[in-house]
């Protein structure tokens, strides 16, 4: 049985619809969607909604950063490398 990943919780703040993260990333939608698959950094209310994407997430992606990444899953949001991509966002 495989290890089941935590929920990717986010705030308000972060969480931006699909094409707002492309525009802000230079990254398709299609782009998107393949590394939500990969790293589920996405969000739902329920299956009709739109879906959100957590910028900062998305960003630590497309840099390879994927130690961070699971610094910010697992909560670590005051973590100085978790901070510099929340700054980068424009969400410090």
């Amino acid at each position: 049985m495989t290890e089941r990943r935590q929920p990717f919780l986010m705030t308000s703040a972060e969480a931006v619809p699909l094409k707002e993260a492309a525009r802000a990333t230079k990254l398709s939608v299609p782009q998107i969607r393949r590394i939500n698959r990969r790293h589920r950094i996405t969000r739902q209310a329920e299956p009709t909604a739109k879906l959100e994407v957590s910028l900062p997430a998305l960003v630590m992606c497309q840099h390879g950063d994927l130690e961070t990444l699971e610094k910010l899953r697992a909560g670590e949001r005051t973590d100085p490398m978790v901070l510099r991509y929340f700054d980068l966002c424009g969400l410090a």
